[in-house]
C-alpha cells in the first residue's frame, strides 16, 4: 500500500472515529470519552497536514517546516485535551454524573479498533518523511490514542460494576497517557532540531 493511500484511509478512519465519539460523549455523558474524541481530532488534522507533506515533497518542494510544524500542533492539540480532561476530571470526581454504560463500552470498543488500524497504517509510514519526529509523532499518537481508550473501556466497565466515579478516573488517566507521550515526542522534536536551521 502506499504512503498517500495509508494517509488516506487513516484520515478517513479518524474522521469517522472522532464523530462517533464526539456523538457518543453526549449521548453517554462520559468525560473521557469526550476527551478521546478531541485527542482522535488531533489525529486527524495532524494525518492532513502530513498528507501535504507528503505531496509536496513529492513534488520536489521543502516540507521541514511543515513537519515540524505538523509535530508541534500535535503537542499543542494533547496539552488542550490534557488540561481540558484534568479539569473535568477533577470536577466529576466530587460531583459524578450518571453515565450510560454499556453504550460508552461500546463506543469506546470501536474506538479503540480504529485505534489499532491507524497505528498499524502509521508503522508503514516510515520513510515517508525527512525526520524521524513526523513518522514518530503519528505513531506515538494513534498508541496514546489506543491506551486512551482502554483507560475509557475501563471506566465503562467500572460504570457497570456501580462505581460512579469510574469516568472521572478514566478522565484523570487519560490525561496522564497523554501527557507521557507528549514528553517522549517532545525530546525526539529537541533532539532532531536543537541544531537546525530553516
Amino acid at each position: 500500500m502506499s504512503h498517500r493511500r495509508r494517509y488516506i484511509e487513516a484520515i478517513a478512519i479518524a474522521s469517522f472515529a472522532f464523530v462517533l465519539e464526539l456523538w457518543g460523549s453526549s449521548y453517554t455523558h462520559s468525560a473521557a470519552l469526550w476527551g478521546d474524541a478531541w485527542h482522535v481530532f488531533g489525529d486527524g488534522s495532524t494525518l492532513a497536514t502530513g498528507l501535504v507533506a507528503l505531496e509536496l515533497k513529492a513534488r520536489g518542494k521543502r516540507s521541514e517546516p511543515l513537519e515540524l510544524a505538523t509535530s508541534l500542533l500535535n503537542i499543542l492539540i494533547l496539552l488542550v485535551a490534557a488540561a481540558l480532561l484534568t479539569r473535568w476530571g477533577l470536577t466529576l470526581l466530587e460531583k459524578p454524573v450518571p453515565v450510560s454504560g454499556y453504550s460508552l463500552l461500546a463506543i469506546a470498543g470501536i474506538g479503540a479498533l480504529c485505534n489499532l488500524r491507524q497505528w498499524y497504517l502509521a508503522h508503514g509510514l516510515g520513510g515517508a518523511h525527512t525526520h524521524e519526529h513526523t513518522r514518530l509523532g503519528q505513531v506515538l499518537h494513534f498508541a496514546s490514542d489506543f491506551f486512551a481508550s482502554m483507560a475509557v473501556i475501563a471506566g465503562a466497565v467500572g460504570t457497570l460494576l456501580g462505581y460512579q466515579k469510574s469516568d472521572a478516573v478514566a478522565s484523570l488517566t487519560v490525561a496522564i497517557i497523554i501527557l507521557i507521550f507528549v514528553g517522549v515526542l517532545g525530546k525526539e522534536i529537541w533532539h532532531t532540531h536543537h541544531h537546525l536551521t530553516f
